[in-house]
């Protein structure tokens, strides 16, 4: 009986690694990725498979590069709000604002905010390619030209914030969640409160609800990483917002204070 229990089992042992060599085989799911390689990286042998190492992976319909610089997810994402905004645009004339700001909300302003959380600290030029596509939607469902001024339509017609603010917004609810226990613990766990290493003078204020920063030595790499932009992010907002009771105010104060951010100068770190 256990002979047979043996030989069951490594049948379905040789099956795995058969599936597994095959799963190997194909390019589309098997992908390995060096980020900031330096010299040349060896291929990863699976049995009789070789894995080459990819200029680019896609990962949970996230693309990434080599570099980080993000540029083939971000024009992929552009090349779908592209193709919506076009097919919107050819019965815009049959549709009024309301439904309008429906369907470029569902088919391109979800595609700007999936997953942008990864794009933060990405310089401009990445970054302007993004906010093109939301100047097009605003103009689309404004009915402004293309000429006229965007800001004053994102402002006080749409009241969208840009691109920088939205991926800022997203971040700062992610540190919100996790400190309230409503993230994943995988995310909770990377940040910590901050505790002074002694006793601060009497005249001193302890800082409040901070988090502990964490110090890189790359700014393309390190500094875009979650443990170390979520605390600077996080100790640069206003006290009253990181202490608001629920999600819902604070998703809304936070919005508030990031449109004045955006749009009246105020300064914060971004």
């Amino acid at each position: 009986m256990v002979s047979a229990w043996m030989t069951q089992g490594c049948v379905k042992v040789q099956q795995w690694a058969g599936n597994l060599e095959d799963w190997c085989n194909d390019p589309y799911k098997c992908q390995h990725i060096a980020i900031n390689r330096s010299s040349q990286i060896p291929p990863v042998t699976v049995g009789s498979s070789v894995v080459n190492p990819a200029a680019y992976v896609r990962n949970l319909g996230v693309i990434f590069d080599d570099n980080l610089a993000m540029s083939r997810h971000i024009n992929n994402i552009c090349r779908g709000a592209t193709y919506a905004l076009r097919k919107i645009g050819k019965i815009r004339s049959f549709l009024n604002r309301a439904t309008t700001e429906k369907l470029i909300q569902a088919f391109v302003i979800s595609r700007l905010d999936t997953c942008n959380s990864l794009l933060y600290g990405l310089t401009t030029k990445y970054l302007s390619k993004l906010q093109r596509m939301q100047n097009s939607a605003a103009h689309l469902i404004t009915l402004t030209k293309k000429r006229d001024h965007i800001t004053p339509v994102l402002r006080d017609q749409l009241h969208w914030l840009p691109i920088q603010q939205r991926i800022t917004f997203k971040l700062l609810l992610l540190i919100y969640k996790s400190l309230h226990g409503s993230a994943p613990a995988y995310i909770s766990d990377l940040l910590s409160p901050y505790s002074p290493p002694r006793e601060l003078c009497s005249g001193n204020v302890r800082p409040h609800n901070n988090l502990t920063r964490i110090s890189c030595r790359t700014k393309t790499y390190g500094g875009r990483s979650f443990t170390v932009s979520a605390p600077i992010l996080w100790n640069a907002t206003p006290t009253h917002i990181r202490d608001s009771p629920s999600t819902s105010s604070f998703k809304k104060q936070l919005k508030t204070f990031l449109f004045k951010v955006a749009y009246e100068g105020l300064n914060f770190v971004t």
